[in-house]
């Protein structure tokens, strides 16, 4: 096969034919494209994991704040929470958290961890539980 397109082709002739050029220059389109939206899939999953784990994490450190001090955190806003949760506390066994955490914007945070939903109420700083 290679024989038959070799003879019809000029031993002066060299380089691609302007068609051979566009042929791979969409399909190189093509496999970009694919990457750039799957790269944008993987950004959005992370962006959702980070969230799961912080709702998380903020629900274990007021689970421990509250069994340390006898009563939950300020939850009035949101860096009064961080400041309850990223100092030695009343009991001084703090703090509970190595530092604040950003405060994720005015939509509340939720996560489905084990079959149970954490949702974070930015307002309040409430962390609520629901099986």
């Amino acid at each position: 096969m290679m024989q038959l397109i070799w003879k019809h082709m000029r031993k002066d002739q060299k380089g691609f034919t302007l068609v051979e050029l566009l042929v791979v220059v969409v399909i190189l389109g093509i496999l970009a494209t694919l990457a750039v939206q799957t790269l944008g899939d993987r950004t959005t999953q992370a962006k959702k994991a980070k969230a799961d784990a912080n709702v998380r994490m903020i629900n274990s450190a007021i689970e421990i704040f509250t069994i340390d001090n006898g009563v939950g955190p300020s939850k009035t806003t949101w860096s009064a929470l961080m400041s309850d949760l990223t100092s030695a506390g009343a009991s001084g066994k703090g703090p509970y958290l190595r530092s604040a955490i950003g405060s994720p914007g005015s939509a509340n945070v939720s996560a489905t961890i084990d079959g149970h939903t954490y949702t974070l109420d930015t307002t309040t700083g409430i962390v609520t539980v629901t099986p």
